[in-house]
Formats: C-alpha cells, structure tokens, sequence
C-alpha cells in the first residue's frame, strides 16, 4: 500500500540497476512510499551501457515523480565496480550516512543489475549491519516477474570493536606505514593494548606489519580500508 504524506519512519531505498525499472520499484511499491523518503541508485561507473542505463533511469524518475506527484528526491551514485575494496567502501559510507539520519530505515535491495555491484552491494549491507540496526535487505525480486523470497542475512560475531576501528581510521588518513608509538598516540591507546588489537587484526587480515630496521610498522590493507 503506498504512504503519502502520512506519519510514518522515513526510509531510504538503496537499490542496484539493471536495464529495468521494475526491480526496483516492486519493493518500494510493496513497502510503501512517504514525502520524506529517499532512492539512490547505485550504477556501474565506467564500464559502457550509459545510454540503456539512463533510458532506466528516466522510466524510474517517472514512476517515481507519478507516484509522489513530482517531489521525489532520487539521487544515482556511480560505483567503481573494477575495484571490489573501494566500491564496497563507498556503497557501505552511502548507507551509514543514510542510516545516522534521524528518525530513518535504510533499506537495501540487490534484486537487479551487474553481478560485480550485486555482490559488492550485499557485501557492503552485511559490513553496515554490524554498525548500524536500522538497516535491512528488501526481499529479492526474481526475474520474470515470478515473486519475491526473503533474504535472511549473515549475522557478525561483535568482535569488531571501535578500538579496531579507530586503528583503522587512523591508519587510512596517514596513508602510509606507520609505527607503534604514533600509532599508540593518535589512538589514545597504551602499547600493550594497541599490540593485542594489532595481532588481532593481522589473523583478519585488515593490517599488515613489518618490520623497518628495529621499528615494527603497521599498514592498512584493502581489506581493512573497506571498513574505514
């Protein structure tokens, strides 16, 4: 049933494109539509189809613009799907940042489009549910019109913890190596407690160290800046 102009959570719809429309707009049709909610399309950048791609889109703006009578906000993000590390990062920012809005449901749907933003997009909405409990897959549309399953997501032990998180964070705005003593004193963290996390997080495989001389480095990997 759509929802217009009542009072109800806002929601975001984050949603993968194929070459049609009608992926996308099942759910939204299905869960409802409200003044204050939000689309954004993530398409594949780079990579040829521009032109079927924004035949898409502007079939999408109408349905949407005919549904809300002309005042909807959709917004379409251009993902870098050759880079696996750097399109789950950017698709995982795009739904934290949707999902700390207040007052507001992030909803994912992966239904349609390339399977390298499919796969990056699930990936991302899996790393967002760990920080985030207003995030949530849509149901899986199936081709063909033939229905819709439930996705039933993969639930994270809570072993990723913000100490793990603020290394992280300073590691990818150094943007280089860095050894335990910065490290220890951009992270307020003691040495002992800055080592433990770090060996952690090698077995994860979200740093690397080495070793400079008698200094002991750490370094940020692909991994590790997915989650940055």
């Amino acid at each position: 049933m759509l929802l217009w102009g009542e009072d109800v959570m806002a929601r975001t719809f984050i949603s993968t494109l194929g070459f049609t429309e009608s992926l996308v707009l099942a759910p939204i049709i299905r869960l409802g539509l409200n003044r204050d909610d939000r689309v954004i399309i993530l398409v594949p950048g780079g990579l040829g189809g521009e032109d079927r791609t924004e035949n898409t889109l502007r079939k999408l703006r109408d349905m949407l613009n005919a549904i809300s009578g002309g005042a909807f906000d959709m917004q379409t993000v251009s993902i870098p799907v050759d880079d696996f590390a750097e399109a789950v990062r950017m698709i995982r920012r795009i739904i934290i940042e949707e999902a700390e809005r207040e007052n507001r449901m992030v909803y994912v749907n992966v239904s349609g489009g390339m399977r390298a933003l499919v796969i990056e997009a699930y990936t991302a909405t899996l790393i967002a549910r760990i920080m985030r409990r207003n995030v949530a897959f849509t149901e899986l549309e199936l081709e063909g019109s033939a229905g819709s399953i439930k996705m039933i997501p993969i639930t994270f032990p809570k072993r990723f913890a913000e100490t793990k998180r603020r290394i992280l964070k300073e590691l990818a705005e150094k943007g280089a190596p860095m050894g335990m003593r910065e490290l220890s004193k951009r992270t307020g963290l003691s040495l002992p407690t800055l080592s433990r996390n770090l060996r952690e997080m090698v077995q994860d495989n979200l740093i690397k160290l080495k070793k400079e001389g008698r200094r002991i480095l750490a370094e940020i990997t692909k991994e590790g800046k997915i989650l940055t």
